[in-house]
């Protein structure tokens, strides 16, 4: 799956992490703050951007909605 990692800027850590996927491409963000998580990673969260299966630079078969597993 294609994803985008933003660190905050400075070294350090250990930082606490937030994982966006979406189905609208993560290229196109480019910020943090074009993702809506901006207020986030200025108070030092990792963001991770990642597009869902089968959509922009990630590939295979896009299902927006998979029936639940049997089980």
């Amino acid at each position: 799956l294609h994803t985008v990692i933003f660190t905050p800027a400075g070294g350090g850590g250990p930082w606490p992490i937030l994982l966006r996927r979406t189905p609208y491409g993560v290229d196109d963000a480019g910020t943090p703050a074009a993702l809506g998580v901006g207020h986030l990673a200025a108070d030092g969260y990792v963001v991770v951007a990642q597009d869902i299966r089968g959509r922009h630079k990630s590939g295979g078969e896009f299902v927006m909605t998979r029936p639940p597993a049997a089980g």
